[in-house]
């Protein structure tokens, strides 16, 4: 299915599924999810493209976040 996502994390599996199935709101929502279930297994990269959000030029005009 478009827009999901499966982690296995020791002997827990997760799925994140995101409803647009947008792959870059996807990466936010599963830098989100790990970091709220086991915090101490993924470090967001210094060079994370998939929260800024461009227009067709290439400018930097927002950012995705997961609200709560």
């Amino acid at each position: 299915a478009m827009g999901v996502f499966c982690i296995a994390v020791g002997d827990m599996g997760i799925a994140v599924k995101c409803r647009t199935g947008d792959k870059d709101a996807l990466a936010v929502a599963v830098a989100h999810v790990l970091h709220a279930v086991v915090p101490h297994a993924w470090r967001r990269p210094d060079d994370w493209p998939w929260s800024v959000v461009r227009n067709d030029v290439g400018l930097v005009v927002g950012d995705r976040a997961v609200v709560e």
